[in-house]
């Protein structure tokens, strides 16, 4: 695949992604870069240096949009939101396969009834190694996923994120979308409903949610787990703290 660099003296990365080729591999050197972004081709950005050296921060809205790139993978990137406006930090809306791998994901503020670290409608997700931290949406503080997609996110931590509506702290899934969360740790998010997860119904399709080998800690709030009408949860060798509900609706 064609190979670029990016450094702070370039052309802000915004722009660039533009005019990148499709299938491009870019290398981002350290640095603060600023700016909501469109991913309109297939691309990877990667941080020269690893994850703490490549910060990307929205200013005002989303901060990554995948809108035409049918592949995508980030890596070891400090993905970050704004603090104007709403947005997630990454929004998938259209059919993309979508690779994050050992990011932090923060500040994501959603918008409507997406998340607010990721908004998934359509594709599939694959998330390994994140750092999920300090999201607020009404429903799926960390991620929602609402539609026909599929997510799964491995050995990764959900620590303070909140929803504010609906519910699901960390997770929210609906309209059909399948969530797999492997390995994963969840820390202090709060919700009224679904401290944790929350898989919620339409008239006709529900979200499904499954859990393996995750920790759910103690933290405040009624349900850790909600799944109403259609929507499921399925939770195997997992530690979820005692008294919570695994279900409901």
């Amino acid at each position: 695949p064609p190979h670029h660099r990016h450094s702070p003296t370039d052309p802000p990365l915004a722009k660039r992604l533009w005019d990148f080729e499709p299938g491009s591999r870019v290398v981002i050197e350290p640095g603060t870069y600023v700016g909501g972004m469109v991913l309109p081709h297939d691309v990877t950005l990667v941080a020269a240096k690893g994850l703490g050296t490549v910060t990307l921060e929205s200013s005002r809205g989303p901060l990554l949009s995948v809108e035409g790139a049918g592949r995508v993978h980030l890596e070891g990137l400090i993905l970050r939101g704004s603090a104007i406006g709403l947005g997630a930090v990454l929004v998938i809306d259209n059919e993309a396969e979508v690779e994050v791998r050992g990011c932090l994901l923060g500040g994501g503020r959603g918008e409507g009834v997406g998340g607010g670290g990721v908004s998934i409608r359509v594709g599939k997700l694959v998330m390994a190694r994140c750092r999920l931290v300090e999201n607020t949406a009404l429903q799926g503080g960390a991620l929602s996923a609402c539609g026909p997609a599929l997510v799964e996110v491995s050995n990764s931590v959900f620590a303070r994120n909140s929803a504010e509506g609906l519910g699901g702290g960390a997770v929210f899934a609906n309209e059909g979308a399948r969530v797999r969360l492997l390995g994963c740790t969840f820390v202090d998010n709060t919700a009224k409903a679904g401290r944790v997860v929350h898989a919620g119904s339409t008239a006709t399709l529900g979200g499904h949610v499954e859990l393996a080998n995750c920790l759910l800690a103690k933290g405040l709030g009624e349900s850790t787990l909600l799944a109403e009408g259609q929507g499921t949860i399925a939770v195997s060798h997992s530690v979820v703290p005692p008294g919570a509900d695994k279900s409901a609706g």
